[in-house]
C-alpha cells in the first residue's frame, strides 16, 4: 500500500458456477508476510459473499466453513459475470506489504464449470466526494475531470483525461445509477458552493 494512501479498495470482475455450498472460491490477503486469511464478508463494499461452505465435518474441501462465492444463477447450471468490490481500510495500512489470493476449493465429488476472475483493479477513494485530486478542496481540477466523466443516460463514461470509468463513477456518481450525469453535476455545484 503506497505510503499517504487512503481507502485502498480491490475491485474484480467475476463469473461462478459451482455445486453450491460444497465447492466455491473466495479472497484471500496476507499483510506484512503474514498468514492467508479469507477477507470477511463485511469489508466488500459491493457484491459479498452470500454463503459459507459447508463445515469440515461434512465437506472434503480444503476451503471448508470458509466465506465463499458459491453456486450458480437461480439454481441453473451456469453463471454470469459481476463485479465485487473491497474497502481494505481495516485490513491494511498505508505503507503495509499485501498479497492478495483468490482461491478456489472443490469437494472430491460433482460440481460445476467454476470461478473465473478478471480485471482486478486496486483504487483509492477521498474522503471528500468529488475530489479527485484528494486534496480535501472541491476546485477547479475537479470541476475538469467531471466534465470529462460527464455523459448521457444510460452511456458508460468515457473521459478524455487520464481517468478511468472506475473512478469517474467513484468521484462523482451521487445518485449510484452507474452513470455520470446533470443530477451529479447539481449535488457537486452544491458541495463546491458549501450549501
Amino acid at each position: 500500500m503506497p505510503e499517504g494512501s487512503n481507502a485502498a479498495h480491490i475491485a474484480f470482475d467475476h463469473w461462478v458456477a459451482t455445486e453450491q455450498s460444497w465447492d466455491g472460491g473466495n479472497v484471500k490477503i496476507s499483510v506484512n508476510g503474514g498468514p492467508m486469511e479469507v477477507v470477511p464478508p463485511a469489508m466488500f463494499s459491493f457484491n459479498e459473499y452470500r454463503d459459507a461452505l459447508m463445515p469440515p465435518e461434512q465437506n472434503d474441501n480444503p476451503l471448508a466453513g470458509e466465506w465463499a462465492f458459491t453456486g450458480t444463477n437461480g439454481g441453473e447450471v451456469s453463471g454470469s459475470w459481476g463485479q465485487s468490490q473491497i474497502d481494505l481500510t481495516g485490513l491494511a495500512l498505508p505503507g503495509d506489504d499485501i498479497q492478495i489470493r483468490f482461491e478456489m476449493g472443490l469437494d472430491g465429488c460433482n460440481g460445476l464449470i467454476g470461478w473465473y476472475i478478471d480485471d482486478v483493479q486496486v483504487y483509492f477513494c477521498c474522503a471528500t466526494f468529488g475530489d479527485v485530486s484528494c486534496d480535501g478542496a472541491l476546485d477547479a481540477g475537479d470541476y475538469a475531470t467531471f466534465a470529462d466523466c460527464l455523459t448521457g443516460p444510460g452511456e458508460t463514461p468515457a473521459p478524455l483525461a487520464p481517468t478511468t470509468p472506475l473512478t469517474c463513477l467513484d468521484s462523482f456518481d451521487s445518485d449510484v445509477d452507474r452513470d455520470i450525469d446533470l443530477s451529479d453535476f447539481a449535488i457537486l455545484q452544491r458541495l463546491y458552493d458549501g450549501s
